[in-house]
């Protein structure tokens, strides 16, 4: 049986809270959402609702090092229902980190990637250094 989790960045305190359910609905054109735990129900920002891949400790919105060097976004693509590595920072011809994009499926790779954070506390480390 499949661990369904979700995460989210509460509204109240800044804080991620991990629960077994999520719940996004628009009120009035504004996007809500919540995340549902054992220890209570938390309104979260909606951007921020992650589900988990099922290995490691991996959300989606999580960023990742790929074996290969690249730097990109854990998603969930709909056409492929499944997970996939969105490069944001490959390597050029060079071996310069320049920004690119490309889809992976990851299937079972996830262990292979290292995690670096996710994309609302760490959106730096989806930027080019400037030289």
């Amino acid at each position: 049986m499949k661990d369904y989790r979700f995460r989210g960045k509460r509204l109240d305190n800044g804080e991620w809270v991990n629960g077994f359910g999520a719940f996004m609905w628009e009120d009035d054109g504004v996007q809500k959402a919540e995340i549902y735990s054992t220890y209570g129900v938390y309104e979260v920002v909606p951007e921020t609702v992650g589900q988990y891949t099922g290995q490691g400790d991996f959300y989606a919105g999580d960023i990742a090092k790929s074996p290969r060097g690249s730097i990109g976004t854990i998603e969930w693509h709909h056409s492929w229902c499944g997970f996939y590595f969105k490069t944001i920072l490959g390597h050029n011809d060079e071996g310069k980190l320049v920004r690119m994009h490309s889809s992976i499926p990851l299937y079972n790779d996830l262990p292979n990637y290292i995690k670096l954070g996710n994309r609302w506390d760490n959106s730096d480390l989806l930027e080019v250094e400037k030289v």
